[in-house]
Order: structure tokens, then C-alpha cells, then sequence
């Protein structure tokens, strides 16, 4: 329904455009009207000279590095967060399907040095502060 809401609008901007146009044909052309009319010209002219160029310029550059169909999965987690905690994640392939995930940091000390570790798991389901 929208794109037919919108097809009808776009249909009907147009006529208005070419009703403002036919008004505009049907004045006598003076020297100012035929200087914008050429200023017009060239600048599309110099547009789609423009346009056409960069087109083929990233078609050649898409054929030269040889452009990939699908995107590379990387499956890469981060070890640390900004801060520097270590981050942990109780069963990642759980964790990305869960609605509900808690976030726990843990303080440990290990050999005179506090160890902080940010730790993912699934939290309980319906639970959230508000």
C-alpha cells in the first residue's frame, strides 16, 4: 500500500513539473532565459560525463582487486576490553542467541597482581533492571 502511495505522489509531481515546464516553454526566450537554458545544458552534460567516468573507474578498480562476492566471517574475539580486563565467556554460542545476558566483573589476585576479568553469561531469562 505505501509504494503505491508513493507511486501515485511521484506521478503526480511529475505532471506538476511538466505543467511548470510547458508554462515556462510558452514565454518568448530572451537572452538571460537562453543563457540559464545553455548553463543548464552543460552542466548536465558535464554531470553525466562526471557520473560515467566514476562508474568506470570503480568497475575497473572492482575488476583489478579482483571484488569479493561475500563478506570474510571473522571469527576473532577480543581478549581484553578497553580497560584491560580480561574477558571471559561462558558458551559464546550460547551467549549469541540469548535474550538475556549478565555481565560480571571478578577481581582475582594472582602473584601480588589484581586481576580483573569481565565475565559474559546467560543471565536469567525476564530479568532487568529498571
Amino acid at each position: 500500500m505505501r509504494n503505491t502511495i508513493h507511486f501515485i505522489i511521484a506521478v503526480l509531481l511529475w505532471i506538476v513539473f511538466v505543467y511548470y515546464w510547458q508554462l515556462v516553454m510558452q514565454r518568448p526566450m530572451n537572452p538571460d532565459t537562453r543563457a540559464a537554458l545553455i548553463a543548464l545544458g552543460v552542466l548536465s552534460l558535464f554531470s553525466i560525463v562526471y557520473l560515467t567516468g566514476w562508474v568506470f573507474y570503480n568497475i575497473r578498480i572492482a575488476r583489478k582487486f579482483q571484488r569479493r562476492k561475500v563478506r570474510q566471517s571473522y571469527t576473532v574475539q577480543p581478549v581484553q576490553d578497553f580497560m584491560g580486563r580480561w574477558i571471559v565467556a561462558d558458551r559464546p554460542e550460547i551467549l549469541r542467541a540469548a535474550n538475556n545476558i549478565e555481565i560480571v566483573i571478578k577481581s582475582s589476585v594472582v602473584q601480588d597482581k589484581t586481576i580483573e576479568e569481565k565475565i559474559f553469561r546467560v543471565g536469567p531469562a525476564g530479568s532487568h533492571d529498571d
